[in-house]
């Protein structure tokens, strides 16, 4: 199953392979000037690993077939066991989004995100990202690609070309910090 990433389809719990991989890698991840200015206003209180539970169970929202009861109980044991993290942005004291994706080596694969507020998750990617990079990640993967997270130009990586980079980030160690 290396490789592979796991999803809920029809609350059975599975563990999937897409050609492309869609991955950031940092040289390459794009962030429009708009945004750009979004994050130098700071509308949020950015915190990591505050509110781990929150998030996932945010993200499940409209999504429950594809994070099923049983992906949210792995998801919290790797959160307890350091395997997991949440970006998150609050105002006003309350959640407005977040990006939550679990760590391996210095591989990152973000799994999913949400917001309450205009630009709340893209400024929790925008932060993960600088946060990741910081801390000696190789890349962040997301799988595959949709209409939003094409917006920050991810690389379309071939399966062999995915599992060079895997394999290097597994030797390697990398660290997620505020």
């Amino acid at each position: 199953l290396e490789g592979s990433f796991p999803m809920a389809e029809n609350g059975r719990l599975g563990f999937y392979f897409c050609e492309p991989r869609s991955v950031f890698m940092f040289e390459s991840f794009h962030v429009s000037q708009r945004l750009r200015r979004i994050c130098r206003g700071r509308p949020f209180e950015l915190r990591i690993d505050t509110a781990f539970e929150l998030v996932v169970q945010n993200c499940r929202l409209g999504r429950k077939e594809w994070i099923s009861d049983e992906l949210v109980e792995v998801y919290l044991e790797l959160f307890k066991r350091g395997h997991a993290h949440s970006v998150e942005a609050w105002s006003e004291g309350k959640l407005a989004g977040g990006v939550y994706g679990t760590q391996f080596g210095a591989a990152f694969f973000a799994e999913s995100m949400f917001h309450t507020l205009p630009h709340a998750s893209n400024v929790c990617l925008v932060y993960l990202m600088e946060r990741l990079k910081e801390g000696g990640f190789h890349f962040c993967d997301i799988q595959y690609a949709n209409e939003h997270t094409q917006l920050f130009h991810p690389e379309q990586l071939s399966h062999e070309r995915f599992m060079k980079l895997l394999k290097n980030a597994l030797r390697s160690q990398a660290l997620l910090t505020a």
